[in-house]
């Protein structure tokens, strides 16, 4: 079973409705990005296992959606502002970009080691992960992306669709993020993501908050925790 957005304007892959958007093929306004959330959670649930790089890929292009739409419900910009400003946002826009295809080789990376693996598949389901057999570095990078999806198919659930339907006025960025979260570990021991997530104003700076700690997790410099199921989700700095 493959996760296929159903829409009254579109029908299909993910992957082809944000390229139709990128290419101005279809007009972002159509685009309810609650629903597609909505119907993914649901995908996810009725699924029997979950694969957690194609989960992350997921919101990777939600974020990218998000973003065009943000900047699209934003008033129209004076000529003065036009200058900086317009540079920001082709920054932001590539910066999501550069993301997606970081993420693209990790998961090509972790694919790599999966094919190694003689008696076990990387395989996640809802409620566990099958022990594997791989190198220690790895199999914790695995780990914490799966408490990081975790954590964060949450905050997608129970957090509004109210913020898709307003005019967007704050900006995010996933460095600045990334420079907030390892500020707060070099003061504290430990980070709830819970907390982290609850300081969010809308769903645009969640999904920021969560790739930056997707890119974290990718280069090692935090380590997640998270006890049992449903528990809180707890980042810590990685020694070095």
């Amino acid at each position: 079973m493959t996760y296929r957005v159903k829409l009254p304007v579109f029908e299909g892959p993910f992957d082809l409705l944000l390229h139709l958007v990128k290419e101005n093929q279809m007009d972002i306004y159509d685009v309810e990005i609650a629903k597609i959330t909505e119907q993914y959670l649901e995908y996810i649930e009725a699924a029997e296992k979950l694969n957690v790089e194609l989960a992350g890929e997921f919101l990777v292009m939600a974020a990218t959606l998000i973003n065009i739409k943000s900047r699209a419900l934003m008033p129209t910009p004076t000529e003065e502002e036009t200058g900086e400003g317009a540079e920001d946002e082709i920054t932001s826009t590539r910066a999501l970009i550069e993301q997606l295809i970081e993420y693209r080789r990790f998961k090509e990376a972790a694919q790599t080691l999966a094919e190694r693996e003689q008696e076990h598949s990387r395989v996640f389901y809802r409620s566990r992960i099958i022990p594997i057999v791989a190198p220690e570095a790895d199999a914790q990078v695995m780990e914490n992306l799966e408490a990081l999806f975790s954590a964060f198919s949450r905050v997608l659930r129970y957090a509004t669709s109210e913020d898709f339907h307003r005019v967007i006025e704050e900006r995010f960025r996933v460095e600045d993020k990334i420079a907030d979260i390892e500020h707060r570990l070099r003061h504290e021991r430990t980070l709830s993501l819970r907390a982290l997530f609850s300081r969010c104003i809308n769903k645009i700076e969640s999904i920021v908050t969560f790739l930056a700690l997707l890119e974290l997790c990718r280069q090692r410099r935090i380590r997640l925790v998270q006890k049992k199921q449903f528990d809180d989700v707890v980042a810590s700095a990685v020694a070095g």
